[in-house]
């Protein structure tokens, strides 16, 4: 979405826009960072922070890794110094967390799918408090949702966030049905058990399906271009989705992510606007057909 699009968001009932921070390492093993061609200009973040706001909107802001070498998912990850990085994740949070406060972004985001680092406890804890001490909104962590039990540092936060990338069945094209069967039987109750156990309220801080067949199996995969589009399927999904979850006490809110335009084959793609991600988030047991 751009600031264009804020009106008509505002006029569905979205209450929220999710503003994505890329900022990024030199490799997987980089413990510098630095901002690079997605990253926004102070300006640029003041200007959607405004605009939300003018449309009655919130903003959740997030600072997400990249890699300059690989461009590889986030989660693989492993600083070949942590001490290291941390010292400068932990002044470029704060960095952002100061912005936040100043544009009053309604939450703020210490991490995403950081899955190979997140057991550090210690020195999250610590970037957690240096965030507190200059912003006031909530604080949450974005985790992938089969590792969230691994996040040992729920209590220092105000909600837990995963991304919610679940599968959908093999299926080419999923009917409706088929999506509110994947949710009822296998997802949803995964989900309730999994806020039992850490104890926090959660929200789906990244969801979504790109409209092409085949794309439901494994939601996180970025669009191909050789595949034909399935806007019928991708409109039943966010629908099974958000009829699901307005009965679901477990989750408080769904952040949907705005997939770009695959390019045809031998064009040019538009910029990516999800973030490299791991290949799926599996369930634990295959949904059920309907």
């Amino acid at each position: 979405a751009s600031v264009a699009d804020f009106a008509r968001m505002a006029a569905d009932g979205i209450t929220t826009v999710s503003l994505y921070q890329y900022l990024y390492l030199p490799d997987p093993a980089g413990v510098t960072i630095a901002t690079g061609p997605n990253t926004l200009t102070d300006q640029e973040i003041a200007l959607v922070v405004a605009e939300a706001k003018r449309n009655g909107l919130s903003v959740h802001l997030t600072p997400v890794l990249l890699d300059t070498a690989t461009n590889s998912w986030r989660g693989r990850y492993v600083p070949k110094d942590l001490n290291a990085f941390f010292r400068n994740y932990t002044a470029m949070l704060t960095t952002y967390a100061t912005t936040a406060e100043q544009l009053g972004v309604t939450m703020f985001f210490v991490g995403s799918e950081n899955e190979q680092i997140a057991g550090r406890t210690a020195q999250w804890r610590a970037a957690i408090r240096a965030v507190r001490a200059v912003y006031h909104g909530a604080v949450s962590y974005m985790s992938t949702p089969y590792t969230a039990t691994n996040v040992n540092f729920w209590g220092d936060l105000d909600l837990a966030g995963i991304s919610a990338y679940f599968s959908m069945g093999e299926d080419t094209n999923p009917t409706y049905d088929r999506f509110l069967a994947a949710w009822r039987e296998v997802h949803t109750p995964f989900v309730a058990d999994l806020v039992k156990k850490i104890r926090i309220p959660m929200i789906y801080a990244e969801v979504g399906y790109n409209s092409q067949q085949h794309a439901f199996a494994n939601p996180a995969e970025s669009e191909k271009g050789t595949r034909l589009a399935a806007p019928a399927a991708q409109a039943d999904g966010y629908r099974a989705l958000l009829v699901l979850r307005a009965k679901d006490p477990a989750v408080h809110g769904v952040a949907c992510v705005r997939w770009g335009v695959a390019a045809p084959p031998g064009g040019t793609p538009s910029p990516p606007t999800r973030p490299p991600g791991p290949r799926s988030h599996p369930p634990p047991a295959a949904p059920p057909r309907t």
